[in-house]
């Protein structure tokens, strides 16, 4: 999950690495690193990847975008299986997906 990601990225660059490196441009490296941070984990959570099957080794089908649907087809050890608008079916994490009626 991204809040775990931006933590880990806090705690292993900010605090171990950044106290090494000192100021950026006037600012603490903690301060430097945080728009980045932020702005990595609003992309990283914009849109989700479709897979041909059921695994992160698999070939890119497309990208759906936050916000838009699928239709859901089923599940298979933790990825839903969904019918796209285009026809074409695909997986897609099902911590990245939410089922609704």
């Amino acid at each position: 999950p991204p809040a775990i990601t931006m933590s880990l990225y806090f705690v292993i660059f900010g605090n171990l690495v950044g106290s090494r490196i000192g100021e950026m441009g006037g600012y603490s490296y903690m301060e430097f690193i945080v728009p980045g941070l932020i702005m990595m984990a609003v992309i990283t959570n914009s849109y989700a990847n479709m897979r041909k099957d059921a695994s992160s080794d698999s070939d890119l089908v497309t990208k759906l975008d936050k916000g838009e649907t699928a239709t859901y087809l089923g599940e298979d050890n933790g990825w839903y299986y969904v019918l796209l608008d285009d026809g074409k079916t695909a997986y897609v994490r099902n911590d990245l997906a939410s089922v609704s009626e």
